[in-house]
């Protein structure tokens, strides 16, 4: 049974309907203009059926959510943001229409890790609309919505910004567009330009015109369904011991004391990892929780090994480069394990799930420094990383002497 939930974020009320098992893997369902979460209700009820936990919003402005005033596209991505950050929610496939593609594609272009799928409904039309729309006044009866959202649309339509366009190229989200043909209102050969602007997005027609899965739910739901594949499952079972896995940003939220422990005992052993000793256990928990929201912009990426009895005892950090112009490299950081199971090879296991994610990333270049002379130094030679040179007194031990470090770099492509 679909669960109604309001929760206060970005400074606005949002009132969201749940449905499917509470474990499912989500899906948020952004609504068109002038219309609210109740018109995602076949959809989701179908999907949540396939185990997924839907989740339709009353975006601002809209349904039983507040009425702010304001609905520029950038508050609505906000907003969403924010309420993904409440439900502690690391990563969603975003489905939307009409209105609602915009935030969508904005979420997907500013936090490109939270997004698993995205799925565009009738948009975005990221052009001047033409001839522009007309900035209507407000009726004079009472309307389902606040009626400023109108004119507000009609404005940021009129005259979009470019990063609205721009920024679709820098989508990394798998994308499927769907168009509702020659039908709709829209112009389909925009449409079929913004499609062309995601990196690998699919473009797909169904003759509904702009309602698409009011009109053919049916035929939305095969396109959907086929887009999506079946629900991944729940990760309800731990890894097993000495096994890599990605840790997500709520994972290391809740366990950042035991990696705070693993940091420890790493600088406690001389390791070079980036820190003075002794550490502070509040230092080390400040740290990884520090890291988190990292993660969960998709901007860096912690893989790490439990042992038998389910402590932490290995962990290895990818960071993506933040600069336009890098974002085919990465700098893989923090490789340490735990003294008492040193020798089992986890190091090793541990930086080659790091590239091995890396590469499923598109990364093709892998950077990292390490003190020379070192373990690490050894490790990385082995598995067939070039050393570019040494510098010398690059950075500090645990005990403050100044160490020369080596950089190596391995391509992937």
């Amino acid at each position: 049974m679909a669960e109604v939930s309001a929760y206060e974020v970005n400074g606005v009320l949002l009132v969201c309907e749940a449905d499917g098992p509470p474990d499912g893997p989500p899906v948020l369902l952004l609504h068109a203009l002038g219309e609210d979460r109740g018109s995602w209700r076949e959809v989701a009820a179908a999907l949540a059926r396939d185990g997924w936990r839907t989740l339709a919003v009353d975006l601002r402005g809209h349904g039983d959510s507040g009425h702010p005033g304001s609905y520029a596209y950038e508050s609505m991505r906000d907003d969403v943001l924010a309420l993904l950050d409440v439900l502690r929610i690391d990563q969603v496939t975003l489905v939307a229409h009409s209105m609602g593609t915009v935030p969508a594609s904005l979420v997907a272009m500013d936090r490109p890790g939270a997004v698993r799928r995205l799925v565009l409904e009738e948009g975005p039309l990221p052009f001047p609309a033409d001839p522009p729309r007309p900035v209507p006044q407000a009726p004079d009866g009472p309307t389902r919505y606040d009626w400023r959202v109108v004119p507000g649309i009609a404005v940021q339509r009129n005259a979009p910004p470019a990063r609205h366009w721009e920024g679709l190229a820098a989508i990394t989200a798998p994308t499927l567009v769907i168009a509702g043909g020659p039908r709709s209102h829209l112009r389909q050969d925009q449409l079929a330009k913004a499609a062309e602007r995601i990196p690998g997005a699919r473009l797909t027609t169904i003759e509904a015109g702009h309602m698409v899965h009011d009109e053919r739910p049916r035929e939305f739901l095969t396109v959907l369904r086929d887009f999506l594949g079946a629900p991944p499952l729940p990760d309800r079972e731990p890894p097993p011991a000495f096994t890599p896995f990605a840790v997500t940003a709520a994972r290391l939220r809740d366990e950042a004391a035991a990696f705070a422990a693993l940091l420890g005992d790493s600088v406690d052993s001389g390791a070079s990892v980036g820190f003075h000793g002794p550490l502070a256990a509040d230092d080390a928990v400040a740290w990884w929780q520090a890291l988190a929201p990292q993660i969960a912009a998709g901007r860096a990426e912690l893989w790490a090994v439990k042992d038998e009895r389910g402590a932490v005892c290995g962990a290895v950090r990818l960071h993506r480069a933040h600069a336009p112009n890098g974002g085919h490299r990465a700098e893989i950081a923090q490789l340490m394990v735990r003294r008492d199971v040193r020798g089992r090879g986890l190091a090793r296991t541990l930086l080659r799930a790091a590239e091995t994610s890396a590469r499923a990333a598109g990364v093709r270049l892998l950077l990292l420094d390490t003190q020379t002379g070192s373990d690490a130094e050894r490790l990385c030679r082995a598995e067939g990383w070039t050393a570019v040179g040494t510098v010398p007194d690059y950075a500090a031990d645990p005990q403050g002497t100044l160490r020369p470090a080596t950089f190596f770099f391995k391509s992937l492509a």
